[in-house]
Parts: C-alpha cells; sequence; structure tokens
C-alpha cells in the first residue's frame, strides 16, 4: 500500500471518529432537553372591573354593593329603596320590603312570610303586568353574599322584561329585590357580585329624658333616642312607664330620632275610648321600642326616673 493510500485511509478513519462523536454529543443535548420541563408561561390574574368602583353602603339594612363611578345614588324615597341612576334615568334598583300582612294565592289568603321567592318575584310581577304570560319566565337559582337566591330572568312578554332580570334573598324577615331597569345585563351581573351583607350590633338608646328631668304639664319637651346602626328614618314607639302603655300625644311610631311632646291632663280610656281627666305627675320612665327595619324590636328606656310635676303657679 502505497503513501497516499495509507493517508487517506487515516483521514477517513479520522472523519468517522468525528462523525461519530457528533452524533453522540447531538444525541445527549437532546435527551438532556426533552428532559428539562417546558418553561412556563406567565398568564396575568383576570382583572377585577369592579376593582375601582365606588361603595354603596347601607346600615340600616345591612348590606353594602359596588356600583360604576359613572352611576349616582338616589334615596329620595328611604333607604329601603335605592336607585342608581345614569344619565338622570334609572339603571338599577335594590328595595328592601317587610314581610307582613296576607295576599291571595289562587284565592286563598296566605301571610306573606310563608311565601317562597319565586311566589315573592310572581305577586309583584302580576301587580305590574297583570295579562302576561308568567310562564315564560327563566328561573335560576343564585347565590347573592353567601345566601341562596333566586333570579327571574328573560321572557318573551314585553312587559315582563321591563322588570327582568330581577333577583331576590331573604335575610332577617326582610326581602332584598336586585332589579335591572335600563342598565346592562354584564353590569347588573357585577353589581350583584359585589352585593354583600354587613355585620352590626343593632341597638336603640334613650338620650332624653335620662333621670333626674323635670318636666311640667302643659309644657312641650324633646324627647330624643338614638338607634345604631344609625338610619336616617325609622318606626319608633314610645312607651311612658312604669306601666301607662303608649305615650299619648303625637310622638307614635315617630320617624325620625326625636319627637316633641306637650303633657297632657288627660288620657284616653282604652275601654270607652274618649278623653278623660287624668295626672301624669309623678316619677316616670320613657321607654322606645323599633318597630321597623333591621332592628325591629330592640327596646330602652331611661336610666333613671324623670318627674312630671304640675305646672307652676
Amino acid at each position: 500500500m502505497n503513501t497516499r493510500n495509507i493517508l487517506f485511509l487515516i483521514i477517513l478513519i479520522i472523519v468517522g471518529i468525528l462523525a461519530i462523536a457528533g452524533a453522540c454529543w447531538y444525541y445527549r443535548q437532546t435527551i438532556k432537553s426533552l428532559s428539562q420541563p417546558a418553561p412556563q408561561i406567565q398568564t396575568p390574574p383576570p382583572q377585577d372591573e369592579t376593582a375601582n368602583w365606588k361603595t354603596y353602603r347601607n346600615e340600616q339594612y345591612g348590606f353594602e354593593v359596588k356600583y360604576p363611578k359613572d352611576l349616582l345614588i338616589d334615596s329620595t324615597y328611604g333607604k329601603d329603596i335605592i336607585q342608581f341612576t345614569r344619565n338622570s334615568e334609572v339603571a338599577y334598583s335594590i328595595v328592601v320590603s317587610e314581610l307582613f300582612g296576607l295576599v291571595l294565592i289562587e284565592g286563598v289568603p296566605r301571610p306573606i312570610e310563608s311565601l317562597n321567592l319565586k311566589e315573592h318575584i310572581t305577586l309583584n310581577l302580576q301587580q305590574r303586568c297583570k295579562e302576561s304570560r308568567l310562564e315564560t319566565i327563566i328561573w335560576t337559582p343564585i347565590k347573592i353574599g353567601g345566601l341562596d337566591a333566586l333570579q327571574a330572568s328573560y321572557s318573551n312578554d314585553d312587559c315582563l322584561n321591563k322588570y327582568l332580570p330581577w333577583s331576590a334573598i331573604v335575610r332577617n324577615n326582610q326581602v332584598y329585590n336586585i332589579k335591572l331597569i335600563k342598565g346592562s345585563t354584564k353590569e347588573y351581573n357585577q353589581i350583584l357580585s359585589t352585593f354583600k351583607f354587613i355585620e352590626s350590633t343593632p341597638s336603640i338608646t334613650v338620650i332624653s329624658p335620662n333621670g333626674g328631668e323635670r318636666w311640667e304639664v302643659g309644657k312641650t319637651y324633646e324627647i330624643k333616642w338614638e338607634t345604631k346602626p344609625a338610619p336616617s328614618t325609622i318606626d319608633v314607639a314610645l312607651y311612658l312607664g312604669p306601666d301607662e302603655g303608649l305615650l299619648p300625644g303625637n310622638c307614635y311610631q315617630k320617624s325620625t330620632n326625636s319627637c316633641e311632646w306637650t303633657i297632657p291632663s288627660t288620657r284616653i280610656n282604652q275601654v270607652t275610648g274618649k278623653e278623660e281627666p287624668f295626672s301624669w305627675i309623678g316619677e316616670r320612665k320613657i321607654k322606645a321600642v323599633i318597630m321597623s327595619g333591621l332592628l325591629v324590636g330592640q327596646s330602652d328606656e331611661s336610666d333613671a326616673p324623670f318627674s312630671i310635676v304640675a305646672p307652676e303657679e
């Protein structure tokens, strides 16, 4: 074998070795890359579109809810009827209704507190759309504030659709009705998702008279009390102790935190219904009892007796 052939063979062997080494390196790199976990693609968390909304808080009925910044709050009709308006039109509303009285269901009188939510919504819709086909309503169980609720949604009846969706929930013997009027379904559901009940310790406290006062028959005095949470209006019945019952005069069931009382020299006979002379002179206390709203049944009385005395000559 001549020198040229030997050189060619050596080069061929070297190329073969390099090829085998390269193949081995490539194989090892491929196995290594396959054994490594795929890089994780970081996806940003979904944006909370309600994060920068305003918050409405209702201490009287114990709830709060978020609403878009461009909506205005209208509570002209009281704390139990809250309207959210946009461009002077009502977009959404929250109405809190008491559970009392009787209604006719298929001709049979029934107390409202025995109604379920479907019957409650149906009864209200019947009053607004007397000839409408209620069977076309879609009923959906939902959660509001973490509690079971019911939503009435789309109907092919034109009148009914003016009042739908309508969601309702019962808490503390009250019905919370949340309605879409002229807003959007998406925004309405977002508002629903932010609705929650707030916990508080309700109370009422008699401020005046609270003991030691000296009030004369025939003169006018201001009776004051305070409620917590502090509602703008609430029904309060005032009693005169120790055992005279409801306060005589114009202070029965006052929807404020005070009442002016002119001490009379007569009373109404509870048997005959007629006015008769009576002396209120003596040691008395005022007892205030809440008659409506979230605080119903709470009461307080003067810490100590006050004196009702005869008019000075």
